[in-house]
């Protein structure tokens, strides 16, 4: 390699992501000499790089969501589903600060669709409480301790059906 470094002047990120510049920098300074192929080998390398996290990944907005992350999002390099049902993929509680902390560690987008719905005679208030209230707080201080830069919330229709206050 020549004399040509990466160098990051001014940026508003974190320093681990300042250090994922400059070393996909240097790996293109190293493998190219045209600005074009440098250029370009930057660019195909940042837009594969999102890590996406999408809590109630298997309920049903849920799969559909992380199909199409699949199918279309080009740009994302890695998929992680969090949610208290099984599925093909490791999954586990939304309640779980640990767990969720984890899932958020070093992950870009969080897609907050998970919550639980109960339209029987006898709500279980305390699981609803639980999933939709507790597990909401999680995932927010999860992402504030992790520096998750977005945070997708997805609500229910739900919300609006009853019109009794909730206790």
């Amino acid at each position: 390699m020549s004399d040509r470094k990466a160098v990051v002047k001014n940026a508003d990120m974190s320093e681990d992501m300042q250090q994922d510049v400059v070393d996909c920098s240097t790996q293109a300074l190293e493998k190219f000499n045209i600005e074009k192929d440098i250029a370009a080998y930057i660019k195909k390398e940042f837009d594969r790089k999102f890590v996406v996290l999408v809590t109630g990944g298997s309920g049903f907005l849920g799969q559909h969501v992380v199909q199409h992350l699949q199918i279309y999002a080009e740009n994302v390099r890695e998929i992680r589903v969090l949610d208290m049902v099984s599925y093909e993929q490791k999954l586990d509680s939304i309640t779980d600060n640990k767990l969720v902390g984890e899932a958020c560690r070093e992950t870009d987008i969080v897609l907050h669709i998970a919550s639980k719905i109960d339209y029987s005679n006898f709500p279980d208030k305390k699981l609803l409480q639980e999933v939709n209230i507790k597990g909401t707080e999680t995932v927010l201080n999860a992402c504030r301790r992790e520096n998750v830069p977005y945070l997708i919330y997805c609500g229910s229709a739900s919300i609006y059906f009853g019109g009794e206050e909730a206790s």
